[in-house]
């Protein structure tokens, strides 16, 4: 049982030992036509360009607010002092 070709196996056989084994077979029938048509160009209107940037100025503000959040929940607390006035007594 053969486990694998190596290509210094190749390299070592003469070119018209391993170009026999190929067995290349004519086709049966007629190959078939293929049409390829180009896809349609992108286009798109004012309300998808004017959604497009709304939507990408809405997660620009959505990722901001969340990096904020997450850097003051990560910072140091903070204890707010401030002088008090000569009026409040408690």
């Amino acid at each position: 049982m053969r486990k694998g070709f190596a290509v210094h196996n190749l390299r070592s056989l003469p070119m018209s030992d391993y170009a026999d084994e190929l067995e290349l077979e004519e086709p049966d029938e007629e190959p078939e036509i293929v049409h390829w048509m180009q896809p349609r160009p992108l286009s798109v209107g004012a309300l998808g360009l004017s959604g497009a940037v709304a939507g990408a100025f809405v997660l620009g503000a959505v990722a901001t607010v969340g990096v904020l959040a997450v850097l003051h929940w990560l910072g140091p607390d903070r204890e707010v002092s401030f002088k008090k006035p000569r009026w409040y007594d408690a």
